[in-house]
């Protein structure tokens, strides 16, 4: 039997085993995990709201606070909705090993791993974005440090942090433990979104595959019926590959309708709180243009790139599932 877990979704299992999501995970240190990462981001919220008791309450603060605090929120409960489904994610596992089993046909099987490489690249580009986004926002804060060796003044460059938080301490002093606290929180972030949703993705694009095969089969079925035959062995034969392309059309639609089932809650909530982010964080890039403060400005950039690029992927799951669904009616 061909098991596709070790080939293609090696990269999904990693980020959710990092994450603690995974659902084959029965180690007692998988509850450690999920409750460990979500209080690194609780903290981060908590020193985010600090800031309303040390400053003036106004709509540019709280426009910043909230921009920063609603995206954590959002972290944590996407990490808490795939953490409290886990029998849910591992029976939609399960239905993907199960497919790979009955799928024999050699054209078929392509197609599967056709559409789960199209996965496979998605995890690794969404890695890559990543680590591009934890190099600008590193350099970002290093840049005065950085400047002082290349161009040194007759006094250091003052360091501050683009993203407002109070932790009554001296910034300046400690400014390497602040950075490296805000360096894991939002490292942890990311991979909690990066691991579920890129593993949402996986689902989804093995649910594009069963339609896809049913498209096939029963594509295959009606270039049969065009040749001229009164065979009755012949017909059967037709109507077999029918009834097979139908099976796997209502495996795909069981298996779409899992995924949308399993997150449709969580998912309205978060996608409405990050559309609320999303709106604040192009406040503060407009803020920010017309402060003329670059460092905000790149900084509130990358924040607004990213939500964009998470809300464009979330719609794009359903567009091809419909889209594939779609595709199956239109076969000839």
């Amino acid at each position: 039997m061909f098991v596709p877990k070790s080939k293609y979704y090696n990269v999904n299992r990693l980020l959710l085993l990092i994450c603690g999501l995974w659902p084959y995970q029965e180690s007692k240190f998988k509850n450690i995990q999920a409750a460990f990462y979500v209080t690194i981001l609780l903290s981060y919220i908590i020193l985010q709201l600090t800031t309303f008791i040390v400053a003036e309450c106004t709509i540019n603060l709280v426009t910043k606070v909230l921009s920063i605090v609603l995206p954590m929120f959002v972290c944590i409960l996407k990490h808490g909705a795939f953490f409290y489904n886990n029998q849910k994610m591992r029976h939609l596992t399960n239905l993907m090993w199960y497919h790979w089993t009955i799928i024999q046909d050699e054209q078929e099987v392509a197609i599967l791993e056709k559409y789960t490489k199209f996965s496979k690249r998605f995890t690794i580009y969404m890695l890559h974005f990543f680590v591009l986004g934890m190099f600008i926002l590193i350099i970002g804060h290093m840049l005065p440090i950085i400047l002082d060796v290349i161009e040194p003044l007759n006094s250091s460059r003052p360091r501050h942090f683009y993203i407002l938080m109070e932790c009554f301490i001296d910034e300046e002093k400690y400014f390497f433990w602040l950075l490296l606290h805000t360096i894991v929180t939002i490292s942890t972030a990311l991979m909690m979104i990066i691991s579920v949703g890129t593993m949402l993705m996986s689902y989804t694009f093995h649910a594009c595959a069963m339609f896809k095969i049913a498209s096939y089969r029963i594509g295959d079925a009606m270039t049969e019926t065009s040749v001229e035959t009164s065979s009755l062995q012949k017909d059967c034969a037709i109507c077999q590959k029918i009834i097979n392309g139908v099976r796997i059309h209502r495996k795909a639609i069981e298996f779409a309708n899992l995924i949308v089932s399993d997150v449709r809650k969580p998912l309205f909530v978060m996608l409405s709180v990050g559309m609320i982010s999303l709106a604040l964080n192009l406040f503060q890039v407009f803020a920010a243009l017309s402060a003329n403060n670059i460092n905000e400005l790149f900084t509130t950039f990358i924040f607004v790139t990213t939500q964009i690029c998470y809300l464009y992927a979330g719609n794009y799951a359903g567009q091809i599932i419909t889209d594939h669904y779609s595709k199956v009616f239109n076969t000839t």
